[in-house]
């Protein structure tokens, strides 16, 4: 179940006061959309995957959703784009995690 951004939930506040994404510049949907990448990628840094496959599809799959909202929810906003941009830093860091822990087969 994918997760939904809560006004109380403390950690999302945090992100909306340090990137400044309450302002009206960003819309709710832009909003929405890089809150739950952002739990999501939080939520992928916290797990031990067990296999190669699984760790580079859950990576692929968060990527995805990155460049949608690239592509689909862009903004001119600094705030947002400097999140979108810890999100690349985040995922590269992610991937390159996987890759060590699970070494491609020679």
């Amino acid at each position: 179940m994918p997760y939904t951004f809560e006004e109380d939930d403390e950690v999302m506040q945090a992100y909306l006061a340090e990137y400044d994404l309450a302002d009206p510049a960003v819309s709710t949907g832009q909003r929405t959309k890089i809150l739950n990448l952002t739990a999501s990628i939080r939520q992928a840094k916290r797990l031990d995957f067990d296999g190669r496959a699984k760790a580079l599809s859950a990576i692929g799959n968060l990527e995805r959703r990155l460049a949608e909202i690239r592509v689909f929810f862009p903004s001119e906003h600094e705030g947002y784009n400097r999140l979108i941009a810890s999100h690349v830093t985040a995922l590269a860091g992610l991937l390159q995690r996987a890759q060590e822990k699970f070494p491609a087969d020679a």
